[in-house]
């Protein structure tokens, strides 16, 4: 029975001594979480930057199917009856014509934030009205920016009868 006590007092010392060292401190926590920090910063940078070239792509591209879309219809209209002038973002709206006296008129998805303009120009070659020139120039704001972005897609469209 001795012996057993002795054993379990040199199982029971060796236990307790161990345990003084076996546990973290908080500075070894604190200086372990710092480094774990500073290693993931970058990772969160990458991310915001990805989302914020998202959102540029899907700014670009509405922007883009603004402008094909009112230069497809535009385009479409006979070519006596395309008025030489400037058009501005007031004039061009969903279901307005873009004169009392023009008998179509267009048909505009809303986008918001955008701004359309259209310009219709004629080209004279030897004194015939040859063509006439489309441009819509599309311009909208970006994102936590102050500065406006704006882009022109242009067409001609020929007289077939000069």
């Amino acid at each position: 029975m001795a012996k057993i006590n002795r054993i379990l007092e040199s199982i029971r010392f060796n236990f307790n001594s161990g345990r003084k060292n076996s546990g973290f401190s908080i500075i070894e926590l604190l200086v372990a979480v710092a480094i774990l920090g500073f290693s993931l910063l970058p990772i969160a940078f990458s991310f915001s930057a990805g989302t914020r070239g998202i959102q540029m792509g899907v700014d670009e591209f509405q922007a883009h199917s603004a402008a094909l879309e009112l230069l497809e219809q535009t385009i479409s209209i006979p070519f006596s009856m395309l008025p030489c002038a400037n058009f501005n973002n007031t004039q061009i709206q969903e279901g307005m014509p873009l004169s009392p006296s023009f008998p179509f008129k267009f048909r505009i998805s809303p986008v918001p934030g955008i701004e359309r303009e259209l310009k219709i120009e004629d080209i004279v070659q030897n004194n015939l009205l040859r063509m006439k020139k489309v441009s819509v120039t599309i311009s909208w704001q970006v994102p936590d920016r102050l500065t406006k972005k704006s882009f022109t897609v242009k067409s001609l469209v020929a007289n077939e009868n000069p």
